[in-house]
């Protein structure tokens, strides 16, 4: 009788759905990281800007051979 009464029980809180108590905290600390990364990637951005268009500038194939042009000696 209590062995029955024990499965019953166990089998209703089986079926039972369970819900994550933590779920609204975590989709807000993900959007809050979310956020934060993409400021972050933006400030990056804007701070190595001119970094960026230097080493660009040095890779330039245009400006190295109309520098090799113009320091050539010509016959």
């Amino acid at each position: 009788m209590i062995i029955d009464t024990l499965v019953v029980v166990v089998c209703f809180m089986a079926d039972t759905p369970k819900t994550n108590r933590f779920e609204k905290e975590f989709l807000r600390a993900d959007s809050l990281f979310e956020q934060a990364s993409k400021e972050a990637s933006q400030k990056a951005a804007e701070k190595t800007k001119k970094e960026r268009e230097n080493i660009l500038h040095l890779f330039d194939m245009q400006t190295i051979l109309n520098h090799l042009n113009h320091n050539t000696i010509k016959p």
